[in-house]
């Protein structure tokens, strides 16, 4: 009878002994497949670009670059960034080919169009974009391609207007076209639209705008705290 229980007892250490094996390896795969499987993402940086009049002015120079994270093996990109043409214009890209961060780092790319040329496009008042790609060549096998964050590419854009006095210009440095912005695996030829889409924002504001609504503040506050003064007062009549 002893002898019974005794080989049920190993036969219940052993099941115990496998059962956590298996959840054990089941919950590490899990967790392997949650961090591989973060989304991927494009974004604008900085995300906001700010001048007033004095830094501002027409013919000013500024780039704004645009980044991926968690990226799977990538051998093709392609970005199309809208904005507001009739106050700002793209005038050049390149790749960052030097730097350590360019997703392509280190490999013979067929960049489109050649920089530093962007492809533009006017598509009615106030609204242009510009189109601009890269792809390792000749095509890698499956692997070869880029996978984790980095930079896609910087584009220059130009000051062309400025505003009057207490006017702001503005414009959305706007990436989250799906059908122009996108990437391709390696091994592939399909192409995929990121998980998620981050634009940026240009603005350009005068000085005096920002004097303005500083001295409208103070004199709001100003008249607040009279007010609550002369209602506070304690009011003395004079007896004749």
């Amino acid at each position: 009878m002893s002898g019974k229980l005794v080989c049920r007892a190993v036969r219940c250490v052993l099941f115990v002994a496998l059962f956590s094996t298996v959840t054990f390896l089941v919950v590490s795969n899990n967790t392997e497949f949650k961090v591989h499987g973060a989304s991927t993402a494009v974004y604008v940086d900085p995300s906001k670009v700010s001048f007033g009049l004095s830094n501002g002015t027409i013919g000013t120079l500024f780039n704004v670059t645009v980044k991926v994270s968690n990226m799977d093996d990538m051998r093709t990109w392609q970005v199309r960034l809208y904005f507001n043409d009739s106050i700002i214009n793209a005038t050049r890209w390149y790749e960052p080919t030097t730097d350590t961060s360019y997703v392509f780092y280190g490999k013979t790319t067929l960049p489109v169009p050649t920089p530093p040329s962007v492809t533009y496009t006017h598509h009615g008042l106030g609204n242009g974009s510009a189109g601009v790609g890269s792809l390792i060549t000749p095509s890698p096998s499956p692997g070869q391609g880029f996978t984790g964050n980095g930079i896609l590419c910087i584009l220059t854009f130009k000051i062309t207007a400025t505003p009057s006095a207490g006017e702001t210009y503005s414009s959305l440095l706007k990436i989250d076209d799906t059908k122009y912005t996108y990437w391709i695996k390696a091994g592939t030829t399909a192409k995929v639209a990121f998980e998620s889409y981050t634009n940026g924002h240009y603005e350009i504001i005068p000085e005096l705008h920002w004097l303005v609504a500083f001295l409208l503040l103070v004199t709001a506050t100003t008249s607040v705290v009279l007010a609550k003064k002369t209602i506070g007062k304690p009011k003395f009549h004079i007896k004749q």
